[in-house]
């Protein structure tokens, strides 16, 4: 008899204990419950779960577990929606989640439990829908006042368009500012929704200036740059405030932080500057305001020239890692800062962590970087260009992360070199890395505008557990081709922008139609991206007018 209380009280243990099983009355109308915009394994760029339900009776709620926590309440019923962690309880950029999620109806039915693993990444969300929005930036529009137009996501993507229909446009303050110079997104306040943060580079003579607009449940509207929720300025004319700009965690509060790189500062030394993310928003001020401060090491370096940020030794802090392509005869240098529970201290580019050095002079080492996990090892990757590289046939170096971070080395020496196709091609000079077939690792997609006349092409390398080998641009695995001298690959940038779990390629052609420029949709499935040509994009955006270049910038 013991031992049949024991095998019983046993089956109820596990029960208990399996976050899959879930006990709920079966009399033909149990309800069931699904997720729209996020699948097993994928990455959410939102700060939203959303979903549905449906029974043969009446839906009362909806409930999700996470990391088998207590159950609590979604909004809504059978088209729900469930809020992710925020504030100081905000999950950590790159952490896995397991989430349990079940329905219920009147009856006191539950649905079968739907368990997903979700990995958090930037929030791209700017109206809290649930779907990654594009950003787009044209920043010679109207004699370079600039403008930055927003496309919403949702479950079909985003459909063609000319770009005066986008869902929002925000448009400068003046001429020869270049408003849209350089475009971002992240959820700084941690309120479920991102935010917009643009750069006008060319503000008041080459000061620069930085604007940031809040999200909100309507998103954000159509304004002048001078109606930003937040405007940060530039200190002396040439700096280019604003050249480049990230976010990333780096003090692991819960709240995204804002990186920026003013690379004409002091002769061209450079600088790049970290303003703090909080519930209180960041504030209008200038450089004054920054919390930590980055400079350049010698004139003409253009330290700051690119920014990024990524968790390299997997501690839990976003990692900072600054381009400078003008370092030593434009050999070019990348410099990696160690993030941490203090955030990172006033540091000059010598007191870097890790410097990692160009292989020839002119090679521009820097000129882009980006980060992202190639091998899948939990630990971020460093990528970066040289698009000068060979009389700009241009490479592009991958440096493996590690739990005691990267050695500083030179970039010959990277764990990966790719290698651009012909001379003139400017390989390198856009990269991105995201996971577009959910397989657990990055992969790399490297932008070539001068490809056969300035055709342009954009090529994709799949990441593996052992990494990629060194290879040419030639055997990539997807090699997107553009048109006529429309400068294909001027900007690349990957996001989930349909929520089918799978990251879409964003490709720029700034040079389309005589710089009217274009952005071209590819969607990412679980075989990825295979070659195609502009033909075969699944969304075309189009400029407004002749010389706006339009996506010369662009971030999904």
């Amino acid at each position: 008899m013991k031992k049949y209380v024991f095998l019983f009280l046993s089956l109820l243990i596990f029960i208990s204990c399996t976050t899959s099983i879930e006990l709920f009355y079966d009399n033909g109308t149990n309800p069931s419950v699904s997720v729209l915009n996020i699948k097993n394994n994928g990455v959410l760029h939102s700060g939203f779960i959303i979903g549905t339900a449906a029974d043969n009776v009446n839906i009362q709620a909806i409930e999700i577990s996470i990391d088998s926590g207590e159950y609590t309440q979604a909004s809504g019923t059978t088209n729900w929606k469930f809020k992710i962690p925020s504030g100081s309880m905000t999950w950590k950029d790159g952490s896995v989640h397991v989430l349990n999620i079940r329905s219920r109806d009147t009856s006191g039915n539950y649905s079968s439990i739907m368990s997903i693993m979700v990995q958090k990444g930037i929030n791209r969300d700017t109206n809290g829908d649930g779907y990654a929005d594009l950003i787009v930036g044209a920043r010679e529009y109207v004699s370079a006042t600039g403008r930055v137009y927003i496309f919403r996501g949702g479950i079909s993507g985003i459909p063609s368009r000319d770009a005066d229909t986008a869902d929002s446009i925000l448009t400068g303050e003046s001429v020869s500012n270049s408003f849209g110079s350089a475009v971002c997104s992240a959820d700084i306040n941690s309120d479920g929704f991102s935010d917009v943060i643009i750069s006008a580079n060319g503000w008041n003579s080459g000061s620069g200036r930085l604007y940031i607009f809040y999200g909100s449940t309507s998103g954000v509207s159509s304004l002048n740059a001078a109606a930003a929720d937040t405007i940060l300025n530039g200190e002396v004319p040439g700096n280019r405030f604003g050249q480049s700009i990230t976010s990333g965690d780096i003090n692991g509060d819960g709240y995204s932080d804002l990186i920026v790189g003013a690379h004409g500062v002091g002769v061209n030394k450079g600088g790049a500057y970290i303003f703090l993310g909080g519930n209180s928003y960041i504030i209008s001020m200038g450089i004054s305001s920054a919390d930590t401060v980055f400079s350049g090491a010698a004139v003409n370096d253009y330290f700051g020239c690119s920014v990024v940020t990524g968790d390299i030794n997997g501690d839990g802090y976003s990692d900072v890692i600054i381009g400078a392509y003008g370092n030593n005869s434009k050999h070019g240098g990348v410099y990696l800062f160690y993030g941490g529970a203090s955030g990172i201290p006033d540091k000059a580019a010598g007191g870097a962590d890790s410097i990692f050095t160009g292989e020839a002079a002119g090679d521009l080492f820097g000129w882009a970087v980006s980060c992202g996990d190639v091998n899948g090892d939990g630990y971020k990757d460093i990528l970066a260009g040289a698009y000068g590289y060979g009389t700009n046939r241009g490479r592009a170096y991958i440096f493996h992360g590690s739990g005691s971070g990267i050695a500083g080395k030179p970039a010959g020496s990277a764990d990966t070199i790719f290698t651009g196709e012909d001379d003139d091609n400017y390989f390198g000079s856009s990269i991105s890395l995201g996971d577009i077939d959910t397989d657990g690792f990055a992969d790399v997609i490297v932008g070539a505008w001068g490809f056969t006349f300035n055709q342009g092409r954009a090529y994709i390398f799949k990441g593996s557990g052992s990494g990629i080998v060194n290879k040419n641009a030639d055997s990539a695995d997807g090699i997107l081709t553009g048109g006529p001298v429309s400068y294909f690959g001027t900007a690349v940038s990957s996001g989930d922008i349909n929520g089918d779990g799978y990251l879409d390629i964003t490709i720029g052609a700034s040079g389309y139609d005589s710089t009217l420029g274009r952005a071209y949709i590819f969607i990412g499935g679980g075989l990825g991206i295979s070659s195609k040509d502009i033909s075969d994009a699944d969304t075309v955006l189009t400029g407004e007018t002749n010389g706006n270049l339009f996506a010369g910038a662009v971030i999904n």
